[in-house]
């Protein structure tokens, strides 16, 4: 049985990603996360069914230990806008050291391990046609997260034998955490993703690694998951309604991104089981879990009719 190491295992990937490996049935898992009550908490159910570690990617003797004895790392450990943009010196030391770490260790001690890295489409340029994986890089100098993206990158290319690089749009999760969703222009079009796809993907190269071995791709939503951005917020003032998230951002967020649509990537779309989600779906499965919110929503009414007014024009 093949071994996998699944990093940054109580994130929002993450779990969807032990999710997906558990259900394949056919390998033996190990999740590593920084300690803390939350991780614990999530990770708490699985202890029957995988190996769980605490410990943290820049932990050489660590990492030394975990890579020399498993065939693929899923990589997903590390932080997002808009926090990891606060300081060029935070992104670097939490993404960039810990990936750094990844890659000596599986270039000493076990070359024939599989990484598999999470990049995102933020490295890309505003474009007016749909972005291919060799679409124009361009990164503004304020935005850190995305310069140490590509730079991981780099790592990984120049130093691995096997790996997989996934460029992601912005994903859809739990909007109560999901800060990152107010990051981009305002009537700007958009292409989304979900964390569950993005899992089905990540398990879906490793079950056919050799089809994607040394191969960068953009993991695209769809055309079910494209959409303006006004038209985004007004679907999330209609079903959760206001939220803490929205004043942090505006505070504290010093970058924001232009969006983009992507193409589909024919030979990864052929591989999914289901085509049949949407944007729409996503919502009304939300709205299901948040009825509690009827105050939110109330207090996002000025806004959302704002935002409907901007959409008339």
């Amino acid at each position: 049985m093949k071994k996998i190491l699944v990093t940054g295992a109580a994130g929002l990937i993450g779990l969807e990603v032990l999710n997906n490996l558990i259900k394949e049935n056919k390998y033996e898992i190990t999740a590593l996360d920084l300690k803390s009550k939350e991780a614990n908490k999530k990770l708490k159910k699985y202890q029957n069914q995988i190996n769980i570690i605490y410990g943290d990617v820049e932990d050489s003797v660590l990492m030394d230990a975990l890579i020399k004895d498993h065939d693929f790392v899923i990589h997903l450990a590390g932080i997002i806008p808009p926090l990891c943009n606060l300081s060029k010196s935070f992104g670097n030391q939490i993404d960039y050291k810990g990936t750094q770490n990844i890659i000596r260790s599986i270039s000493i001690l076990n070359p024939k391990c599989l990484l598999v890295y999470i990049s995102a489409t933020t490295i890309y340029e505003k474009q007016n046609q749909e972005v291919t994986i060799d679409s124009k890089i361009k990164i503004s100098n304020e935005d850190y997260f995305s310069k140490t993206k590509e730079s991981c990158e780099n790592l990984v290319k120049e130093n691995l034998k096997n790996y997989i690089i996934f460029r992601i749009p912005f994903i859809l999760g739990d909007l109560k955490f999901n800060k990152n969703i107010y990051l981009y222009q305002k009537n700007e079009p958009l292409e989304l993703i979900t964390s569950s796809k993005v899992a089905e993907y990540i398990v879906l190269s490793i079950n056919h690694y050799k089809d994607f071995n040394k191969k960068t791709k953009i993991l695209s939503g769809g055309n079910n998951y494209r959409i303006n951005s006004n038209e985004l917020m007004i679907k999330i003032y209609n079903t959760y309604g206001i939220s803490f998230s929205l004043f942090w951002n505006k505070l504290f967020n010093p970058y924001k991104y232009h969006g983009n649509i992507f193409k589909e990537d024919k030979k990864i779309k052929n591989f999914l089981k289901n085509q049949n989600d949407s944007i729409d779906s996503y919502f009304q499965n939300l709205k299901e879990i948040s009825s509690k919110r009827k105050i939110n929503r109330i207090m996002a009414r000025p806004l959302r009719k704002k935002l409907e007014r901007s959409l008339k024009k």
